[in-house]
């Protein structure tokens, strides 16, 4: 009974150990099992590591067609590791200095990046692909620039640099032993990669008009040329010359043509442009059939105001002298109308004022005369033809001119 009672003990005993034993190892293979499957960060995770620096991916400044007007450069960099498969296969890609410095770091036993034709597909090279801007960018002075740390400075670029900018760059880690050295096995791990259209921002301008506009005001010497829809306003094109490259921002800062200057923004002296604006204010007051004979000048107290045409344009309507830009005819034609009707055109115009075009880009103000000095004649004779102390940007013009184009 006794020896019965014994083996029925023992053989409890014996299954509970026998499960015991079998769950331990199945815990093993579970275990084991983990970490053979893990995926490389978290083997990363448990090593020292090198990073490399790749580059930044900053957003996307756009035309209204997605055309990319910043990041259109796309270049792949190969990150390679110290190892004979990843030199080998490099080695079939690079050529000269390149390949020549590129071997010398690996052979360092330090992992190293280069920029490749094409991806390689190797154990120990990790491809990446980074956008960079062209230096000869469209609208460069409506876009803008960035410093060494990929912040934006002017333009666009600065306006909307809160949602342009990345401050997480783009970096490849290594797994390596207390010494530093590259472990073999273990897959580069990519840190930071992100589309450059991510966060992006899509302009009103066309690069088909923009092109149009570079190429004409270069034959200006010195000015600008805006391009706008005249149903709706929308700036297609904004160029402005001297112009500039990003690679010789620096060496222009001091330039006496300040050519980091928009000039399209800047207020000036327009001169024969804002003769509509006059001719506008003399029509609200039915004056559209004022007549005058050019005789290619005008005396008003002591001073003689010329016309283009010193011979005169003889008796001329309000149409031709639009046609033809005659100073004479609107010296007299502001006479008549009177400051306080031109000055009220004009501010319903906007100018005078600051245009905002987008987040924090602003035209300048420009400057309309005050009654006071246009209590002078002289000084009203010369803002009825956009001279004297009258001011205004080329963008500025804008809704006189739209205004127009729409049929008044």
């Amino acid at each position: 009974m006794n020896r019965n009672r014994f083996w029925l003990i023992f053989s409890r005993r014996s299954l509970v150990c026998f499960i015991i034993i079998l769950a331990l190892l199945f815990s093993c293979i579970l275990r084991t099992a983990k970490i053979a499957t893990s995926n490389y960060g978290e083997v990363q995770k448990n090593y020292a590591s090198i990073k490399i620096k790749i580059g930044n991916t900053r957003g996307t400044i756009f035309d209204r067609n997605k055309y990319p007007l910043t990041n259109d450069l796309k270049k792949i960099i190969a990150t390679v590791s110290p190892t004979p498969r990843a030199i080998t296969a490099i080695s079939h890609q690079l050529e000269g200095d390149s390949l020549k410095f590129v071997l010398e770091t690996l052979k360092s036993g330090k992992p190293v990046t280069c920029e490749v034709s094409q991806k390689i597909e190797c154990d120990g090279i990790v491809c990446t692909e980074i956008y960079n801007t062209s230096p000869n960018i469209p609208a460069i002075h409506t876009v803008g620039y960035t410093n060494d740390q990929n912040i934006g400075i002017s333009g666009i670029e600065k306006a909307y640099n809160d949602l342009l900018y990345n401050k997480n760059d783009i970096t490849v880690r290594f797994a390596c032993d207390g010494k530093g050295r590259i472990l073999s096995g273990v897959k580069p791990e990519i840190l930071g990669e992100c589309s450059p259209y991510n966060n992006a921002v899509v302009t009103t301008i066309d690069i088909n008009f923009q092109n149009i506009a570079q190429n004409l005001v270069e034959n200006l010497g010195q000015g600008a040329i805006i391009i706008a829809e005249a149903k709706t306003s929308k700036i297609r094109a904004v160029a402005s010359y001297p112009t500039f490259s990003l690679d010789n921002i620096d060496t222009l800062l001091n330039s006496p043509q300040s050519p980091l200057f928009n000039r399209a923004f800047g207020a000036y002296n327009v001169g024969s442009v804002f003769k509509p604006c006059v001719a506008a204010a003399g029509i609200e007051k039915s004056f559209s059939n004022f007549c005058y004979n050019c005789k290619g000048s005008f005396k008003i107290i002591d001073r003689t105001f010329k016309c283009h045409n010193h011979q005169g344009h003889g008796f001329t309507t309000l149409n031709n002298a639009i046609a033809y830009s005659c100073n004479t005819y609107f010296y007299n034609f502001g006479l008549k109308v009177g400051k306080n009707d031109i000055l009220n055109m004009a501010s319903n115009l906007n100018f005078g004022k600051r245009i905002k075009l987008c987040n924090d880009i602003y035209t300048a103000k420009g400057n309309l005369p005050t009654t006071q000095k246009l209590d002078n004649i002289a000084h009203l004779a010369n803002f009825s033809i956009g001279q004297g102390d009258f001011l205004a940007s080329p963008i500025s013009l804008l809704p006189l001119y739209t205004a127009i184009a729409n049929g008044g």
